[in-house]
């Protein structure tokens, strides 16, 4: 556990984190955290939580939070801890039978922040612990901001005390950035940089680059140090040459993406192309199918046939609900990204 606690200048003592970019996607779990510093106002939360995929800005907004906070409030502590060290600073408490000074230290704060809850899923002790914790928090009226990559609804094998306690703050979801939210940011960060981009690259990076803040403000430096080690202009024709010239020719095979899909859901290939309508095999079958349409240029009717469908209707209808969850779920369209670019035999590429 990490405590920060500031200088009477009002300095803060942890490094200030970048300028913020609000989007249609994050604005709400911006002014939500930033309302938690807040004390004064009778509809101001006591406990926010952000939840989104990977690199969408949940760690920046709770840098932005703490920064507010200690501007806001100089003599207080605000403690951030992370769930994997949160469970195990507790196994070494309970190992010395020691969970009272366990559960002291960790109410001895004014606000505190809970990175990456979704990982206490597994310890039941740990959401014990961290129930009581939260109703100690309430008491003292310390501010918490708790982070995570699912919504409170998602968490498994969760206590429903616990559950409950997340629920009874404000909830507030990061989803990743559509297109123009997409030019937002690219323009962002290329100032940022310290360079200028053309509305037409900017368009182009927009529509080649589909994923979070994160992978975005990687490819804006690719680009750059690109252009710059090959001391040519930023345009357009160079952008794709970049970005695509590794794809533009290359079609999986629907077996591969099979494979691919299996291994990644823990399924066999064999499973997936038999008639079994079995709950755990509809889901990968149907993420399958959805990447047949997406990467390749083959028919609904050969995609049925790999899959053992009656009709392309079926097909049709399995892409619909794979849309439907992607918009859904922001997570279930990150793990599609990454299989995509697995089956592309890419490296690891932001989007």
């Amino acid at each position: 556990m990490s405590a920060t606690r500031p200088a009477s200048s009002n300095r803060i003592t942890t490094p200030l984190p970048a300028p913020f970019c609000l989007l249609a996607e994050n604005r709400f779990a911006f002014t939500a955290s930033q309302l938690l510093s807040v004390f004064d106002d009778d509809f101001a939360p006591s406990l926010v939580y952000l939840h989104g995929p990977s690199g969408v800005g949940k760690t920046h907004l709770a840098r932005l939070f703490e920064q507010e906070y200690l501007a806001q409030h100089p003599d207080h502590i605000v403690r951030t801890i992370s769930c994997h060290e949160f469970i195990q600073d507790l196994h070494e408490a309970l190992s010395r039978s020691d969970a009272f000074s366990f559960r002291d230290n960790l109410t001895n704060t004014d606000a505190v922040i809970l990175e990456d809850i979704h990982t206490i899923e597994r310890s039941p002790k740990a959401q014990e612990i961290l129930t009581w914790g939260l109703d100690q928090f309430a008491i003292q009226q310390t501010r918490v901001l708790i982070t995570s990559r699912k919504s409170p609804g998602d968490l498994q094998s969760i206590l429903p005390r616990l559950r409950n306690r997340f629920r009874t703050g404000l909830t507030a979801p990061l989803n990743n950035p559509s297109q123009s939210s997409r030019e937002t940011l690219i323009t962002h960060f290329a100032d940022q940089l310290g360079f200028t981009m053309s509305a037409d690259v900017v368009k182009t990076l927009s529509e080649i680059v589909e994923g979070s803040p994160r992978e975005i403000d990687a490819v804006v430096k690719q680009v750059r140090r690109a252009a710059q080690s090959e001391r040519t202009t930023l345009s357009e024709k160079f952008v794709r040459s970049l970005l695509l010239k590794d794809t533009e020719t290359f079609e999986p095979t629907i077996s591969q993406i099979a494979s691919c899909v299996a291994t990644q859901f823990g399924v066999t290939v064999k499973a997936m192309r038999c008639r079994d309508r079995n709950k755990t095999i509809a889901h990968p079958r149907q993420t399958a199918i959805w990447l047949a349409r997406r990467l390749t240029t083959l028919p609904l009717k050969r995609i049925g046939e790999y899959f053992s469908l009656s009709n392309h209707t079926t097909v049709m209808h399995a892409v619909k609900i794979v849309d439907q969850r992607r918009q859904e779920t922001p997570a279930y369209d990150h793990e599609l990204h990454r299989l995509m670019q697995k089956i592309n035999g890419l490296p690891m590429k932001p989007r």
